[in-house]
């Protein structure tokens, strides 16, 4: 029995495209999971949890802080934010993710108002590069 090249490099292709895809939607389930994990760590005002997703180095603003800081010190700004503005809800409003990076903007709703919160993912293991807590004007 003969198997024609052709067949050969038709199964090649479907092979190539096939794994491609594959690691297309793996990467951006990835990034979905971990955006989910943020977003159930935010309506709980889970500052541990969300400092998890912390990439090395983070351009974080929060009330008087705006500026890029090392991990440790945007976990304890974050953890001190939280500790000052009990969590009542957080709801998105949007949120989108790709191969290698995903947003979040949402509300959250404090015993001290209301914030709008934006959240930027990158990488392959998706980290939070940006994260910004801006209070709502009324």
């Amino acid at each position: 029995m003969k198997t024609s090249k052709t067949n050969n490099i038709g199964t090649f292709v479907a092979l190539i495209l096939f794994c491609s895809l594959s690691s297309i939607y793996t990467v951006n389930a990835q990034t979905a999971v971990t955006g989910d994990k943020i977003i159930a760590a935010l309506g709980k005002g889970d500052a541990e949890q969300v400092a998890l997703r912390f990439a090395p180095s983070v351009e974080l603003a929060t009330g008087s802080n705006n500026d890029t800081y090392k991990l440790e010190e945007a976990k304890k700004i974050v953890a001190d934010f939280f500790a000052a503005n009990t969590v009542e809800s957080f709801l998105v409003h949007h949120k989108s993710y790709g191969s290698q990076s995903g947003f979040i903007i949402g509300t959250l709703t404090t015993a001290n108002g209301t914030f709008r919160v934006y959240v930027l993912l990158r990488g392959k293991n998706p980290e939070i590069q940006q994260f910004r807590i801006e209070k709502e004007q009324k």
